[in-house]
Parts: structure tokens; C-alpha cells; sequence
């Protein structure tokens, strides 16, 4: 019947825009986005450094802070 064909026609379709979708090339992402990754990775690397140099009677300052201080 018709509901039935037109029920089929819809699925393949969306078979193939899944199949299409499935085999397309992973795009990279915009540049923005690349260069804002590449800046936090290199913000988090300096932060662990400055971390590391820092005088060990200063790490644990913060904690001693009061909470909305942070």
C-alpha cells in the first residue's frame, strides 16, 4: 500500500544519509579553535612550572586563605 512504500522510500534515505555521513572525512576544526587549545595547553604547562619553582613556604598559602578569597 501507499503508506507502506512511502514508509520504505524515508528509511532508505535515511540509510543513506548515514552511510553517507558515516564514510565522510573527519574535518579539522577551525582554527580558532585549534589556536585556543594550543594556548591552554601551553597556559596549563607555564602554570605548572611556575608551580614547581615556586618557594615551598608559599604552595600552601592558598589553602590557608579564607574561602572566598580564592
Amino acid at each position: 500500500d501507499r503508506a507502506g512504500r512511502d514508509s520504505a522510500v524515508k528509511d532508505v534515505g535515511l540509510l543513506g544519509a548515514l552511510a553517507l555521513t558515516a564514510t565522510e572525512p573527519r574535518r579539522r576544526p577551525p582554527k580558532v579553535v585549534h589556536d585556543a587549545r594550543h594556548a591552554a595547553r601551553d597556559l596549563r604547562k607555564s602554570a605548572v612550572k611556575a608551580g614547581k619553582s615556586a618557594d615551598p613556604r608559599t604552595r600552601g598559602a592558598s589553602a590557608k586563605l579564607p574561602s572566598g578569597k580564592r
